[in-house]
């Protein structure tokens, strides 16, 4: 073949090449544009059981507040039906409830700055433990702490009362007050510090034994009766290991932002030690308690006693949400009187 006629042969098969390539091109374009667009559809696409539902509110039967707060809360809520409407409560002087204090009662932790109100017979021994504990090494405190008596440590921890005042309504200040019911406080205070022979409440002893609450004399060596001892009680006699609540810690002066029961045990120690922030400067000792008291005691009591004593503590009963009755049905005793209503649901624990 002449030299032309291979050069035509040589374009006409480059030209064909190029058409051919030319094809591919657009054939591989189009296919990696359809698997693109597959890709793309397929990420946008979710199957039916995989769509997410709208997020539906639900309201929690569970309250942000703990109950240690709830109870708090509650006491002021009280308080303030006391001030405008007391007769609706059936309590005596309520002057003396809504106005007074005694600074005797009430300690601060340096620390923390946590604002405590003593009640004899509720763990006050382990909360001087724990005020004590978390002041280690202080001079001023191992000296008063020397002889043994934690007791002494009290004015210590003291504040005047205008302190207190100046507290009461502080933000910044933590403020807890730790109750029991008080028909287990009289049970424990009778076992511990009358049944016992204590030699501090000899004087008590002797009053009741001389006296007689029923209107007899005890013979040498008789022991005082539970019933005798209530009725002493709430005859009036003043004593803080079973002074009322709301005597010794003005629940309606003081805005508590804690009530602790000693009924929750260490769940309501665990809140307080952590709100206040005590438990980053120590642990709380363990629980003191050589009191063997025994419920069934109350089995002994006339109805018409109890009525009486609930009477004389129902200001307690009624602020801290305590069951006298409910109390007494554990113990074995049944009575009729009219108890104000109370929330007793154990799962509130109010």
């Amino acid at each position: 073949l002449g030299s032309e006629q291979v050069t035509s042969a040589f374009f006409k098969k480059m030209k064909l090449m190029s058409k051919i390539r030319q094809k591919w091109k657009t054939l591989i374009i189009t296919a990696s544009t359809l698997y693109i667009a597959l890709m793309m559809l397929k990420k946008s696409t979710v199957p039916p059981q995989e769509i997410q539902q709208p997020k539906v509110a639900v309201k929690s039967n569970v309250t942000e507040d703990p109950i240690y707060k709830l109870r708090a809360s509650k006491i002021r809520n009280i308080c303030k039906q006391l001030k405008e409407k007391p007769s609706i409560f059936q309590v005596g002087p309520v002057n003396k409830m809504i106005t007074g204090i005694d600074k005797s009662h009430f300690i601060k932790e340096p620390e923390t700055g946590s604002l405590l109100c003593l009640n004899y017979k509720v763990g006050i021994t382990s909360w001087l433990k724990m005020f004590y504990a978390v002041n280690q090494n202080k001079p001023r405190l191992d000296k008063i702490l020397g002889n043994g008596l934690l007791y002494r440590l009290i004015p210590a921890f003291g504040l005047k009362a205008p302190q207190i005042l100046a507290a009461s309504t502080n933000p910044n200040i933590f403020k807890f007050i730790a109750v029991r019911n008080p028909l287990d406080r009289l049970l424990s205070a009778f076992t511990n510090r009358i049944r016992s022979k204590s030699v501090t409440y000899k004087a008590h002893v002797s009053r009741v034994t001389n006296h007689g609450e029923n209107g007899r004399k005890y013979k040498n060596g008789e022991e005082v009766s539970f019933e005798d001892f209530l009725l002493y009680v709430i005859g009036g006699s003043l004593d803080v290991h079973w002074l009322s609540y709301w005597r010794s810690c003005s629940p309606c002066v003081v805005h508590y932002d804690a009530v602790m029961k000693l009924e929750d045990g260490a769940d309501g120690i665990e809140y307080i030690l952590q709100a206040s922030g005590m438990n980053k400067y120590a642990q709380m000792p363990p629980p003191q308690n050589t009191s063997k008291k025994s419920p069934e005691l109350y089995r002994e009591i006339s109805c018409a006693t109890l009525e009486k004593v609930y009477k004389f503590f129902k200001l307690d009963f009624i602020l801290f949400g305590f069951s006298a009755k409910e109390y007494l049905e554990e113990a074995g005793v049944s009575c009729s009187f009219s108890e104000f209503p109370v929330n007793t649901k154990r799962s509130l624990r109010v």
